[in-house]
């Protein structure tokens, strides 16, 4: 099934001690907890030239790729906010070739244009190229029809038509009104499919407000990744403000070239993501001097404001940028290996592919380890969290990132070697790797935790391939 109606917490000391099943919350994506499976003996600090005390004997294991970062240096590593939006999305359409979607829905509400916040396919965009149901909407998105500041008379009429088709109870558009400052209260809220004609009358204090269509979908379960199709999100037309006195303003979009964020005073906008923090730090300490590493590492405290007193000299990773501190947008970022040939190797084990697996070999083998070594001083209670992804790259084009559904954490404040099995994820294709941290108070805030600090970590370090 695809939800259930609560989140069961997995714990994992050594070996498990309880088990549990994936569940739906607001922007959890189905992801399950765990402190992950700590070994007996981890060689945290394990040094290229050591690689192999540290891999199988058998002569068809190979070493594809190991980064150490080293010195200072990304290999060609890149950083990625997962928070921020991979574009504007509002946007005027006739649905031309589009044949109404999949369910009727992707048509003109009136006349021959409407504005649409959704997505077409593509095979040239990076991010559309690799999307399961396009057409329709994606994971995360945060997207705004709106008006600049406008002055008023009396009470405000708002009144439009709607098509909608997102994610019942998890992606939602929402019609709001600025109430001063930015706070942004609802009139009206959609979710699941359908259609209306409305109109709200909107009684304000202040002489001055903002109006908008707010479409936002939470981390999975969309027409991005397949798991959910619709001819989504939204789509609005005959919109007409009206107060008190001259203000009368009608956008049917049938004067708006196809394509124009713009109509009128209507504006697409994508909301601003939270930004990014990822770098490279050496000679870390911790809180055993005995087992300092004090080589070049992966961080994500880079430029970030500390306000809360430091862990080892260090900052913390910032907090949510909402209201108090628990509330979206919230750090959610990703560093990103280069593409790695799964058919070749590293003679060296470093980062450099200078060997080809003989074919007969290569039709042999059986599975892909991914390992890497993290330092961890993540209490649940802060609700921040670590995790590694994989993806595919297909002439070139970047597939869905695709993992265990488990967000990591410890306050272990100690090094910990991960050794996933990721035979499932990586076949013959190019593949990437991506290791992250993300911080979920906006989701569970008083639920796992209360998010009242956080520490420098997660670090990661070793990162390699076999």
């Amino acid at each position: 099934m695809k939800r259930f109606s609560t989140i069961l917490l997995i714990v994992f000391l050594c070996v498990s001690i309880s088990d549990g099943a994936s569940a739906r919350e607001k922007s959890t994506a189905g992801m399950r907890v765990t402190r992950g499976w700590v070994p007996e003996e981890s060689p945290e600090f394990a040094d290229p030239g050591l690689a192999g005390f540290y891999e199988s004997a058998a002569v068809d294991t190979f070493c594809i790729v190991w980064y150490t970062f080293e010195q200072m240096a990304w290999q060609g590593w890149t950083r990625f906010d997962r928070s921020a939006q991979r574009g504007d999305f509002w946007r005027v359409d006739d649905f031309a070739g589009l044949g109404g979607g999949s369910y009727g829905g992707l048509v003109p509400i009136e006349g021959a244009k409407s504005m649409w916040c959704g997505a077409r396919s593509s095979t040239t965009d990076l991010y559309l190229c690799s999307w399961i149901d396009a057409p329709g909407y994606g994971n995360r998105w945060d997207q705004s029809l709106g008006t600049a500041t406008f002055s008023f008379a009396g009470a405000i009429t708002l009144s439009y038509q709607m098509h909608y088709d997102s994610e019942p109870d998890y992606d939602f558009t929402r019609v709001e009104y600025d109430a001063g400052g930015g706070d942004w209260r609802t009139i009206a809220e959609y979710t699941g499919a359908g259609d209306t004609i409305a109109s709200h009358v909107v009684m304000l204090t202040q002489a001055k407000t903002k109006l908008r269509f707010h479409f936002t979908s939470d981390d999975m379960w969309s027409d991005e990744d397949g798991l959910y199709n619709t001819d989504g999100g939204c789509i609005v037309d005959a919109i007409r403000v009206q107060d008190s006195g001259a203000l009368n303003n009608y956008q049917n979009f049938e004067a708006v070239a196809v394509g124009a964020k713009i109509a009128g005073i209507w504006t697409g906008t994508a909301e601003p993501g939270f930004g990014m923090y990822s770098g490279l730090k050496n000679n870390l300490t911790d809180r055993d001097p005995c087992n300092d590493n004090f080589a070049t590492q992966i961080v994500f405290i880079i430029g970030a404001f500390c306000i809360w007193p430091p862990d080892g000299g260090l900052c913390g990773t910032p907090f949510c940028m909402g209201t108090g501190g628990v509330e979206a947008p919230c750090q959610n970022e990703i560093v990103i290996s280069p593409v790695i040939d799964m058919t070749k190797y590293s003679l060296s084990c470093n980062n450099v592919q200078n060997g080809t697996i003989p074919s007969g070999d290569l039709s042999q083998l059986g599975g892909c380890t991914l390992r890497f070594t993290v330092y961890r001083d993540l209490p649940l209670t802060n609700l921040v969290f670590y995790r590694w992804h994989i993806r595919s790259v297909v002439d070139g084009c970047p597939g869905q990132w695709r993992d265990d559904n488990y967000v990591y954490y410890g306050a272990d404040q100690a090094y910990v070697f991960e050794e996933k099995d990721i035979s499932s994820l990586a076949g013959s294709d190019p593949i990437q790797i991506g290791l992250g941290v993300v911080d979920m108070c906006d989701a569970w805030y008083m639920v796992y935790g209360n998010c009242a600090a956080h520490t420098p970590t997660p670090w990661f370090d070793n990162v390699r391939l076999y």
